[in-house]
């Protein structure tokens, strides 16, 4: 918390609202209406996307990039127009990666150890062997 009190800037802890606020609402909630439909909905580009893992890529990178982008550039230029300082911009950032790595790195991590935690266990190679078996 140093960086909130001694500073002669006044860094505000509202950048670091914005940035979570930022990423959950442009990234987590308004990409996942455009990813039903290029990706979970049964139609000619969503089977070419999936069917296609250059096209995947590309769509995954475009929609990061337009959803993740556009929603920063409005934050920063309609809402938080005052006290535009580098420690503000290293709090928004803070924000926006601290949330993201929440809501998305952290539940991937989670997910890939209890799998590796099973096939350590021999509980995944198991029945693996019995449908192939069979």
């Amino acid at each position: 918390m140093s960086v909130f009190e001694n500073n002669k800037e006044q860094t505000k802890i509202s950048w670091l609202i914005a940035g979570a606020a930022g990423f959950v609402i442009s990234a987590r909630m308004l990409e996942v209406g455009v990813h039903y439909f290029y990706i979970v909905a049964d139609n000619p580009v969503s089977r070419f996307i999936n069917g296609n893992t250059a096209a995947f890529v590309l769509y995954g990178i475009t929609m990061a990039g337009i959803f993740e982008e556009c929603g920063r550039l409005i934050i920063l230029k309609y809402n938080l127009k005052k006290d535009r300082t580098r420690e503000n911009a290293v709090i928004y950032g803070i924000g926006h990666g601290g949330i993201e790595i929440l809501t998305v790195r952290l539940p991937a991590r989670g997910h890939s150890a209890a799998y590796a935690g099973r096939y350590l266990s021999g509980a995944v190679s198991e029945r693996y062997s019995a449908s192939v078996g069979s």
